[in-house]
């Protein structure tokens, strides 16, 4: 099934580099620096929803890996599962993006003073998926519907 009006691409940052942010899992702040993810394991990753393994919806297409961002693109199944995702990427309803990254090293930087909890800074890392949801952990890893 085709969704009318638009192809099965979504594009966007996945991941902002050296920028705080809040993904599930840790309780403080999570910066990623540059070169720290394992390309070749985003590059091969499926695209799922809410980080839920039972619900895959695509796989990535392409990436670009810029000095300041991590970006992506990702092919979205002809599913009804795939289709409803588009639509409501397309509705700007659910247009995050969030990198399932399995942390492999990381140092610690300061401590929150309201929480008490340093900083995690991710200097080695890969990907196990990436998901489309609708707070991501760093407000610009959104996704767009590519048009054709």
């Amino acid at each position: 099934m085709k969704v009318p009006g638009m192809g099965r691409l979504l594009a966007g940052q996945i991941l902002p580099y050296d920028t705080p942010g809040r993904p599930t899992g840790y309780p403080g702040t999570v910066r990623f620096l540059r070169g720290s993810m394992d390309l070749a394991s985003v590059a091969g990753a499926p695209l799922l929803l809410d980080h839920d393994p039972t619900r895959p919806i695509g796989r990535t297409r392409g990436m670009i890996d810029a000095p300041g961002e991590l970006r992506a693109s990702f092919l979205v199944a002809a599913t009804g599962l795939g289709d409803d995702a588009l639509t409501l990427a397309a509705a700007g309803v659910r247009t995050g993006l969030s990198i399932g990254a399995v942390v492999d090293a990381y140092d610690l930087g300061d401590v929150d003073p309201e929480t008490g909890i340093p900083e995690l800074i991710v200097t080695a890392g890969h990907a196990r998926e990436t998901s489309l949801l609708t707070f991501p952990a760093y407000a610009t890893a959104r996704a767009e519907p590519i048009t054709e």
